[in-house]
């Protein structure tokens, strides 16, 4: 992995489990698979945003379009 490809992840907690992160093309959008609380049980499809590559992601939010809980 270069310096390029390193994304910052500032508002993601190591307090749940973040798993499966899969980043859009221009890296301003970014789905993953996460244990936190609210979710519908398991891991759940959350989605996290950022305006350009320069900040950081939002804070992600779960999608709950996408279903119900993601193995991981």
């Amino acid at each position: 992995m270069t310096s390029a490809n390193v994304i910052s992840l500032t508002p993601f907690s190591f307090n749940v489990i973040d798993a499966l992160p899969v980043v859009s093309d221009d890296e301003r959008l970014m789905f993953l698979a996460s244990l936190r609380v609210g979710g519908k049980g398991d891991a759940d499809t959350y989605m996290s945003r950022r305006a350009d590559t320069t900040v950081a992601f939002d804070v992600p939010i779960n999608v709950t379009e996408l279903g119900g809980p993601v193995p991981i």
